[in-house]
């Protein structure tokens, strides 16, 4: 559910999208996904899926990918922010924000 002009906040979780298709992760902030521990968790993860739209989301203090797509095809990246801020990393900057391995994705007015 949606409210115009509202983002809804999701803290501690994460989405992991798996076979699916045509699903649309909109208007949310993904925050603290176990910032403190090394590839413990992504914001998103989209493998084997189709026609994926993750649009004006929020990503910040996520352990590993902000949004990680593998084996995907027709998946849409826009108008995301992803905070690569951590203070629990070494040099404080998250390294690995997106990792996309045999996929077909368009990435659209993306801020890293």
């Amino acid at each position: 559910m949606s409210v115009q002009g509202w983002t809804f906040l999701l803290v501690g979780a994460s989405f992991a999208l798996s076979g699916v298709k045509n699903v649309i992760i909109r208007q949310l902030a993904i925050e603290d996904v176990n910032p403190g521990l090394v590839e413990a968790g992504d914001g998103v993860t989209v493998n084997n899926s189709s026609h994926v739209w993750i649009d004006h989301v929020t990503f910040k203090l996520i352990s590993d990918g902000h949004v990680d797509i593998q084996n995907s095809q027709n998946t849409t990246l826009s108008w995301n922010r992803f905070d690569g801020v951590n203070p629990a990393v070494c040099g404080s900057q998250h390294h690995y924000t997106n990792m996309v391995q045999d996929s077909q994705v368009t990435l659209h007015h993306n801020f890293w």
